[in-house]
Protein backbone atom coordinates (compact mmCIF):
# COMPACT_ATOMS: atom_id res chain seq x y z
CA UNK A 1 0.00 0.00 0.00
CA UNK A 2 1.23 3.33 -0.72
CA UNK A 3 -0.18 6.94 -0.44
CA UNK A 4 0.31 9.62 -3.41
CA UNK A 5 1.95 13.13 -2.23
CA UNK A 6 3.41 14.60 -4.83
CA UNK A 7 5.19 14.89 -8.83
CA UNK A 8 9.04 14.69 -9.25
CA UNK A 9 8.25 17.08 -12.43
CA UNK A 10 10.68 16.73 -15.31
CA UNK A 11 13.92 18.91 -14.98
CA UNK A 12 14.53 17.91 -11.26
CA UNK A 13 11.02 20.14 -9.56
CA UNK A 14 9.73 18.42 -6.82
CA UNK A 15 5.76 19.65 -6.61
CA UNK A 16 4.23 18.36 -3.07
CA UNK A 17 0.31 18.14 -3.17
CA UNK A 18 -0.22 19.72 -6.74
CA UNK A 19 -3.04 21.71 -7.60
CA UNK A 20 -6.24 19.52 -8.57
CA UNK A 21 -6.07 20.61 -12.08
CA UNK A 22 -2.26 19.32 -12.66
CA UNK A 23 -2.06 17.22 -15.72
CA UNK A 24 0.65 14.63 -15.53
CA UNK A 25 3.34 15.17 -18.54
CA UNK A 26 5.74 12.77 -19.94
CA UNK A 27 8.66 12.18 -17.54
CA UNK A 28 7.04 12.97 -14.90
CA UNK A 29 7.06 10.52 -11.74
CA UNK A 30 4.95 10.24 -8.76
CA UNK A 31 5.77 10.85 -5.39
CA UNK A 32 4.34 7.71 -3.52
CA UNK A 33 4.60 7.22 0.43
CA UNK A 34 4.87 3.82 1.04
CA UNK A 35 7.18 1.05 3.40
CA UNK A 36 9.22 0.03 0.81
CA UNK A 37 9.45 0.47 -3.18
CA UNK A 38 8.31 -3.08 -3.64
CA UNK A 39 4.91 -2.93 -1.50
CA UNK A 40 3.03 -0.58 -4.11
CA UNK A 41 1.84 -1.31 -7.90
CA UNK A 42 -0.25 1.01 -10.14
CA UNK A 43 -3.06 -0.90 -10.95
CA UNK A 44 -5.58 -1.17 -14.28
CA UNK A 45 -8.15 1.58 -14.36
CA UNK A 46 -11.75 -0.05 -13.37
CA UNK A 47 -14.04 -1.54 -15.24
CA UNK A 48 -17.23 0.28 -16.56
CA UNK A 49 -20.27 -0.98 -17.63
CA UNK A 50 -21.41 1.21 -20.92
CA UNK A 51 -24.51 1.09 -22.73
CA UNK A 52 -24.15 1.96 -25.92
CA UNK A 53 -28.35 2.56 -27.25
CA UNK A 54 -28.81 1.94 -30.99
CA UNK A 55 -32.01 1.28 -33.13
CA UNK A 56 -32.75 -1.93 -34.52
CA UNK A 57 -35.23 -3.16 -36.60
CA UNK A 58 -37.95 -1.64 -38.67
CA UNK A 59 -39.91 -0.13 -36.44
CA UNK A 60 -37.57 1.32 -34.64
CA UNK A 61 -36.97 -0.61 -31.82
CA UNK A 62 -34.39 0.79 -29.19
CA UNK A 63 -31.70 -1.92 -27.66
CA UNK A 64 -29.04 -0.89 -25.67
CA UNK A 65 -25.63 -3.06 -25.87
CA UNK A 66 -23.42 -3.44 -22.48
CA UNK A 67 -20.04 -3.22 -23.01
CA UNK A 68 -16.91 -3.15 -20.62
CA UNK A 69 -14.96 0.00 -21.20
CA UNK A 70 -11.71 1.48 -18.69
CA UNK A 71 -12.11 5.13 -18.57
CA UNK A 72 -11.60 7.64 -15.64
CA UNK A 73 -14.29 9.46 -14.06
CA UNK A 74 -13.09 12.63 -13.19
CA UNK A 75 -14.62 14.02 -10.07
CA UNK A 76 -14.06 16.65 -7.23
CA UNK A 77 -12.11 16.37 -3.99
CA UNK A 78 -13.39 17.29 -1.27
CA UNK A 79 -13.19 20.49 0.24
CA UNK A 80 -12.59 20.16 4.04
CA UNK A 81 -12.25 23.33 5.79
CA UNK A 82 -9.20 23.72 7.77
CA UNK A 83 -9.86 23.15 11.84
CA UNK A 84 -9.30 26.84 13.70
CA UNK A 85 -5.80 27.29 15.26
CA UNK A 86 -6.04 28.17 18.97
CA UNK A 87 -3.10 29.79 20.77
CA UNK A 88 -0.72 26.88 22.94
CA UNK A 89 1.68 26.53 25.39
CA UNK A 90 4.88 24.18 24.56
CA UNK A 91 7.74 23.44 27.06
CA UNK A 92 11.27 22.46 25.81
CA UNK A 93 13.27 20.54 27.99
CA UNK A 94 16.90 20.85 27.40
CA UNK A 95 19.08 22.69 24.66
CA UNK A 96 20.21 21.49 21.47
CA UNK A 97 22.52 23.26 18.80
CA UNK A 98 19.90 23.29 15.87
CA UNK A 99 16.75 24.50 18.84
CA UNK A 100 16.62 27.66 16.48
CA UNK A 101 15.50 26.03 13.29
CA UNK A 102 12.86 23.99 15.76
CA UNK A 103 11.43 27.49 16.83
CA UNK A 104 11.20 28.95 13.28
CA UNK A 105 9.11 25.32 12.75
CA UNK A 106 6.80 26.41 15.54
CA UNK A 107 6.71 30.31 14.51
CA UNK A 108 5.16 28.83 11.05
CA UNK A 109 2.79 26.67 12.30
CA UNK A 110 1.10 28.04 15.83
CA UNK A 111 -1.65 30.28 15.98
CA UNK A 112 -0.45 34.04 17.27
CA UNK A 113 -0.48 34.43 21.23
CA UNK A 114 1.17 30.78 21.51
CA UNK A 115 4.10 30.50 24.25
CA UNK A 116 7.53 28.48 23.79
CA UNK A 117 8.53 28.02 27.83
CA UNK A 118 12.46 27.12 27.57
CA UNK A 119 13.50 24.84 30.38
CA UNK A 120 17.27 24.29 30.46
CA UNK A 121 20.64 24.78 32.41
CA UNK A 122 22.04 27.40 29.62
CA UNK A 123 21.79 30.88 31.13
CA UNK A 124 19.72 33.22 29.75
CA UNK A 125 21.99 35.96 28.11
CA UNK A 126 23.59 33.03 26.63
CA UNK A 127 20.83 31.57 25.25
CA UNK A 128 19.96 34.77 23.48
CA UNK A 129 24.01 34.60 22.02
CA UNK A 130 23.54 31.48 20.50
CA UNK A 131 19.93 31.91 19.36
CA UNK A 132 21.03 34.94 17.35
CA UNK A 133 24.35 33.18 16.53
CA UNK A 134 21.95 30.45 14.48
CA UNK A 135 20.25 33.29 12.47
CA UNK A 136 17.08 33.39 15.03
CA UNK A 137 16.06 37.41 15.48
CA UNK A 138 13.78 37.04 18.86
CA UNK A 139 12.47 40.58 18.22
CA UNK A 140 10.53 39.77 14.61
CA UNK A 141 8.64 36.04 16.41
CA UNK A 142 5.06 36.86 15.80
CA UNK A 143 3.22 34.06 16.75
CA UNK A 144 5.09 32.81 19.64
CA UNK A 145 6.60 34.11 23.20
CA UNK A 146 9.68 32.83 24.39
CA UNK A 147 9.88 32.18 28.20
CA UNK A 148 13.22 31.53 29.45
CA UNK A 149 13.59 29.79 32.97
CA UNK A 150 16.57 28.14 34.19
CA UNK A 151 17.35 25.02 35.93
CA UNK A 152 18.23 21.28 36.07
CA UNK A 153 15.41 19.31 34.35
CA UNK A 154 16.17 15.95 36.75
CA UNK A 155 16.03 17.73 40.26
CA UNK A 156 12.12 17.98 41.10
CA UNK A 157 12.37 21.18 43.11
CA UNK A 158 12.81 22.90 39.77
CA UNK A 159 10.67 21.10 37.65
CA UNK A 160 8.27 21.95 40.65
CA UNK A 161 8.19 25.62 40.00
CA UNK A 162 6.87 25.30 36.27
CA UNK A 163 3.08 25.11 36.19
CA UNK A 164 3.38 21.59 34.44
CA UNK A 165 -0.25 20.72 34.38
CA UNK A 166 -1.02 23.63 32.04
CA UNK A 167 1.08 22.67 28.98
CA UNK A 168 -0.35 21.38 25.69
CA UNK A 169 2.58 19.53 24.89
CA UNK A 170 6.41 18.99 26.17
CA UNK A 171 9.11 17.91 24.43
CA UNK A 172 11.96 16.46 26.03
CA UNK A 173 15.19 17.33 23.99
CA UNK A 174 18.26 15.35 24.57
CA UNK A 175 20.65 17.93 25.38
CA UNK A 176 23.64 18.94 23.43
CA UNK A 177 25.84 18.59 26.65
CA UNK A 178 25.36 15.13 26.46
CA UNK A 179 25.57 13.83 23.25
CA UNK A 180 28.47 12.39 23.43
CA UNK A 181 27.12 9.29 25.53
CA UNK A 182 23.68 8.02 24.39
CA UNK A 183 23.27 6.35 27.29
CA UNK A 184 23.36 9.04 29.77
CA UNK A 185 21.61 11.22 27.77
CA UNK A 186 18.64 8.79 27.55
CA UNK A 187 18.87 8.23 30.85
CA UNK A 188 18.41 11.79 31.93
CA UNK A 189 15.24 12.07 29.55
CA UNK A 190 13.64 9.28 30.59
CA UNK A 191 14.40 10.52 34.54
CA UNK A 192 12.62 13.97 33.43
CA UNK A 193 9.81 12.19 31.53
CA UNK A 194 8.93 10.65 35.31
CA UNK A 195 9.58 13.20 36.95
CA UNK A 196 7.17 15.52 34.89
CA UNK A 197 4.62 12.76 34.84
CA UNK A 198 4.61 11.96 38.45
CA UNK A 199 3.58 16.08 39.29
CA UNK A 200 1.25 16.27 36.74
CA UNK A 201 -0.52 13.13 38.43
CA UNK A 202 -0.48 15.15 41.46
CA UNK A 203 -1.68 18.24 40.38
CA UNK A 204 -3.84 16.97 37.44
CA UNK A 205 -7.36 15.29 39.17
CA UNK A 206 -7.22 11.26 39.49
CA UNK A 207 -10.35 9.20 38.97
CA UNK A 208 -9.55 5.71 40.30
CA UNK A 209 -11.69 3.34 37.45
CA UNK A 210 -11.40 0.26 40.17
CA UNK A 211 -14.07 -0.32 42.92
CA UNK A 212 -12.85 0.68 46.26
CA UNK A 213 -13.01 -2.49 47.84
CA UNK A 214 -9.95 -3.64 45.66
CA UNK A 215 -7.48 -0.92 46.29
CA UNK A 216 -4.62 -1.92 48.46
CA UNK A 217 -3.36 0.41 51.55
CA UNK A 218 0.08 1.54 50.94
CA UNK A 219 2.11 1.68 47.64
CA UNK A 220 0.72 0.67 44.83
CA UNK A 221 2.82 0.47 41.23
CA UNK A 222 -0.12 -0.06 39.36
CA UNK A 223 -1.81 2.41 40.81
CA UNK A 224 1.37 4.74 40.19
CA UNK A 225 1.34 3.72 36.90
CA UNK A 226 -2.43 4.26 36.09
CA UNK A 227 -2.17 7.95 37.59
CA UNK A 228 0.72 8.62 35.10
CA UNK A 229 -1.28 7.11 32.31
CA UNK A 230 -4.30 9.23 32.93
CA UNK A 231 -1.89 12.28 33.24
CA UNK A 232 -0.60 11.67 29.46
CA UNK A 233 -4.56 12.07 28.50
CA UNK A 234 -4.11 15.83 29.89
CA UNK A 235 -1.31 16.64 28.40
CA UNK A 236 1.15 15.26 25.21
CA UNK A 237 4.90 14.73 26.27
CA UNK A 238 7.09 13.67 23.68
CA UNK A 239 10.92 12.16 24.35
CA UNK A 240 13.70 11.72 21.78
CA UNK A 241 15.75 9.34 22.62
CA UNK A 242 18.93 8.26 21.10
CA UNK A 243 19.60 4.93 21.40
CA UNK A 244 16.82 1.56 19.85
CA UNK A 245 16.98 0.28 23.08
CA UNK A 246 15.70 2.80 25.18
CA UNK A 247 12.32 2.60 23.36
CA UNK A 248 10.95 -0.58 24.73
CA UNK A 249 10.94 1.56 28.22
CA UNK A 250 9.31 4.28 26.85
CA UNK A 251 7.06 2.49 24.77
CA UNK A 252 5.62 -0.01 27.27
CA UNK A 253 4.91 2.21 30.32
CA UNK A 254 2.66 4.28 27.85
CA UNK A 255 2.75 7.46 29.50
CA UNK A 256 4.91 9.23 26.73
CA UNK A 257 5.22 9.19 23.06
CA UNK A 258 9.05 9.23 21.55
CA UNK A 259 11.05 10.05 18.88
CA UNK A 260 14.14 8.26 17.67
CA UNK A 261 16.34 10.38 16.14
CA UNK A 262 19.36 9.11 15.55
CA UNK A 263 17.19 6.25 13.56
CA UNK A 264 15.58 8.94 11.37
CA UNK A 265 18.47 10.55 10.58
CA UNK A 266 19.85 6.59 9.32
CA UNK A 267 16.92 6.04 7.83
CA UNK A 268 17.08 9.74 5.76
CA UNK A 269 20.86 9.08 5.14
CA UNK A 270 19.67 5.38 3.54
CA UNK A 271 17.16 6.69 1.35
CA UNK A 272 19.34 9.52 -0.45
CA UNK A 273 22.28 6.80 -0.21
CA UNK A 274 19.77 4.36 -2.42
CA UNK A 275 18.52 7.47 -4.89
CA UNK A 276 20.04 11.18 -4.58
CA UNK A 277 16.68 12.62 -5.56
CA UNK A 278 15.14 11.60 -2.49
CA UNK A 279 16.85 14.49 -0.85
CA UNK A 280 15.12 16.88 -3.11
CA UNK A 281 12.00 15.43 -1.58
CA UNK A 282 12.88 15.17 2.33
CA UNK A 283 13.77 18.82 1.93
CA UNK A 284 10.35 19.54 0.72
CA UNK A 285 8.63 17.56 3.15
CA UNK A 286 10.77 18.95 6.12
CA UNK A 287 10.13 22.78 4.59
CA UNK A 288 8.90 25.26 7.39
CA UNK A 289 5.88 26.30 4.91
CA UNK A 290 5.04 23.22 3.60
CA UNK A 291 0.91 22.81 4.00
CA UNK A 292 1.08 19.20 3.67
CA UNK A 293 -2.13 16.43 5.01
CA UNK A 294 -1.83 12.90 4.94
CA UNK A 295 -5.55 11.78 4.46
CA UNK A 296 -7.28 8.41 3.96
CA UNK A 297 -8.49 7.27 0.05
CA UNK A 298 -11.66 6.36 1.78
CA UNK A 299 -12.39 10.11 1.84
CA UNK A 300 -11.82 10.66 -1.90
CA UNK A 301 -14.71 7.98 -3.31
CA UNK A 302 -18.22 7.81 -3.35
CA UNK A 303 -19.56 5.01 -0.76
CA UNK A 304 -21.16 3.31 -3.96
CA UNK A 305 -17.83 2.99 -4.68
CA UNK A 306 -16.13 1.04 -1.67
Amino acid sequence: MGGYIGVAAEGGKIIINPDDDYVLKEGDEVLVIAEDDDTYAPDCLPEVWDLNWEWKGLWGVLRATPTFTRHVRRGLFPKKADPPKYPEKILFCGWRRDIDDMIMVLEAFLAPGSELWMFNEVPEKERERKLTDGGLDVSRLQNIKLVHHEGNAVIRRHLENLPLETFDSILILADESLEDSVVQADSRSLATLLLIRDIQSKRLPYKDTKPNSLRLSGFSHSSWIREMQQASDKSIIISEILDSRTRNLVSVSRISDYVLSNELVSMALAMVAEDKQINRVLEELFAEELNFKYQPAEEFVNRTQY
